[in-house]
């Protein structure tokens, strides 16, 4: 009701400021759908003559004269005439809508407020006139079908009155119903036009056998007339629901006196609803019951710093002295819990990460647990030591072939992002004839650059190393975030200073112990590697000045790579 009152006032505000403008709106859009309606009544006609020997007996003396071909003829003509005034009319609706909205942001008199704000207003502005437009058609076409065929009229009023009574009795009393109408609005209200059609269709074929039924003309055209009705009524439905979406965008551009302010969501749901302490322990507790095993209830519950915006987590401790992370995502995070939760699934040795017990969703939103032990976070001063550990230990971490596999085939790998739109954008970026130079020698190398890249091993890359994500516990050391994790050749993701380059050698030496695909990788390799992940890096955030200093050390590392491979090569072939 509250965001039906408020599109009303919409509506009043858009009728004060260009009355005619959105009355011409809706003349066209009654044309257009009229003249959909009979561009769809006439084909029927058509199929119906030519399947005919005879000239049906319900058509007028006055059109029977012309005879079965000429009105064949005529009855096609006038199909393509009506689908033609329906697109005129629905381009005339795209032109007039685009004055009224540069009519109603003139009139605000504000500055600009967001990206794309004249198309959001056109489109708002356009979904309101189409939904006023509906429903006039709706009420013009009721009022059409009480005249010839009132029974039909009855039943549809009475089908919607009840599926209104239903889905507000639903939303009152039932949760489940309350979130699903909000979650899935468009099907709920698809699947009930479509009932709606076939209980128009239903009641036609009951009249015909049992009742007095209209004639043929009438219920042909009572039956299309229905389903637009029904159509109509859904999609403006849709389109209030949409318009309301935006409310704060929309306030802030047609009304005087409203500021945008987003929306931080609704007080009583959402995700910062679900983590008040008062709220918290009515769904966590249903959770752990359903996946922990001998699970002996919550003893005690503690905000966790996740560090990463709209994923807020929760430190619970069991009555066992079990200890868990609990993860909540909103529904735009809602890719960091799948992606995390494909690498977490399945325990394999060596990674640096909590055991996951549960990947499900609570109320809509997906919801990770682990299993920790006792830790602690590490300060700042601690963390730049432990950073080029933790990068170390990711080298040594083996992958699943499987795995290699599937985001092989779902993401693009280093040496497949390094194309000519970076070389071409550096060279257009370029001050000095130094910086052109460099750019040119990297273009003719490029195609030996990737296949250096492609023969290395892979190896895993998380970049969230942070504090709030590292957990050090008196036996090992975990990563607790891995929405953003990524493979790519060993040695990439690692930091290019001096001091973390020097630290690559050893690192790399170390992991080879546990991985024996490493043992034939240079450190020079496995740099240019980590070079070119931050000149990639570099050039898709337009720091074009810091990826040119870059070049240097890479086609220096590049010749040294590539003399090594020459070297092998020859002694292969003596």
């Amino acid at each position: 009701m509250q965001s039906l009152r408020w599109s009303l006032s919409l509506g009043a505000k858009i009728g004060r400021v260009v009355p005619w403008l959105t009355g011409v709106v809706v003349l066209l859009a009654l044309v257009s759908q009229v003249a959909m309606l009979l561009a769809s009544f006439l084909p029927l006609k058509v199929v119906i003559l030519l399947g005919s020997e005879s000239m049906p007996r319900y058509l007028p003396e006055e059109l029977k004269v012309h005879g079965k071909d000429a009105l064949i003829a005529a009855f096609s003509l006038v199909t393509v005439g009506f689908f033609i005034v329906h697109l005129i009319a629905e381009r005339f609706v795209i032109n007039v809508t685009g004055q009224a909205t540069r009519k109603l942001l003139k009139k605000s008199h504000k500055l600009v407020l967001f990206e794309n704000q004249d198309d959001m207003a056109a489109n708002a502005y356009q979904r309101f006139s189409r939904a006023l437009a509906g429903g006039v058609f709706a009420c013009l076409a009721l009022t059409g079908l009480a005249v010839f065929y009132a029974e039909m009229a009855i039943v549809i009023i009475g089908y919607f009155i009840g599926c209104v009574a239903l889905l507000w009795a639903g939303a009152v009393f039932n949760k489940n119903v309350r979130e699903r109408l909000e979650s899935n609005l468009s099907s709920t209200l698809n699947l009930l036009a479509g009932v709606g059609f076939f209980v128009s269709f239903g009641f036609l074929v009951l009249d015909f056998i049992v009742l007095t039924p209209p004639g043929v003309i009438v219920a042909i055209i009572s039956l299309l007339a229905s389903r637009m009705i029904l159509q109509k009524i859904n999609t403006g439905i849709m389109d209030v629901s949409a318009i309301s979406k935006q409310r704060p965008k929309l306030e802030a551009l047609f009304f005087h006196g409203k500021v945008f302010q987003p929306e931080l969501g609704s007080k009583d749901r959402g995700i910062w609803h679900m983590i008040r302490p008062e709220v918290r322990e009515s769904w966590l507790e249903p959770v752990f019951e359903e996946f922990v095993v001998s699970w002996a209830g919550i003893r005690s519950i503690e905000w966790h710093q996740s560090a990463v915006p709209n994923v807020p987590a929760l430190s619970v401790v069991g009555n066992n002295e079990q200890r868990y992370l609990v993860k909540l995502f909103d529904r735009n995070r809602s890719s960091l819990a799948l992606h995390e939760a494909t690498l977490l699934g399945e325990a394999w040795d060596g990674l640096p990460a909590p055991k996951l017990v549960a990947n499900t969703r609570v109320r809509q939103l997906h919801c990770l647990i682990y299993e920790i032990v006792a830790g602690y976070h590490p300060d700042r001063g601690a963390m730049k030591q432990l950073t080029e550990s933790v990068r170390g230990r990711l080298l040594s971490v083996s992958l699943p072939h499987g795995l290699q596999l599937q985001y092989s085939r779902s993401k693009p790998m280093l040496w497949q992002r390094l194309d000519e739109t970076i070389v071409d954008r550096l060279l257009s970026c370029a001050n000095s004839d130094r910086q052109r130079d460099l750019v040119n020698e990297l273009g003719e190398k490029v195609a030996d650059l990737r296949e250096q890249l492609r023969r290395l091993p892979l190896s895993l890359i998380n970049p969230e190393i942070s504090s709030s994500s590292i957990l050090v516990t008196s036996s090992d050391i975990q990563m607790l975030n891995w929405g953003r994790w990524s493979i790519d050749p060993v040695g990439a993701g690692w930091r290019v200073g001096p001091k973390q380059l020097n630290q690559l050698a050893d690192y790399l030496d170390q992991a080879a112990e546990h991985r024996p695909d490493l043992r034939k990788v240079s450190t020079e390799a496995a740099e240019l590697a980590a070079l070119t992940y931050s000149f990639e890096a570099k050039s898709m955030r337009q720091q074009f000045e810091e990826a040119f200093e870059l070049l240097p050390a890479i086609l220096k590392r590049l010749d040294h790579v590539e003399g090594e491979s020459l070297l092998f090569r020859e002694g292969m072939s003596e």
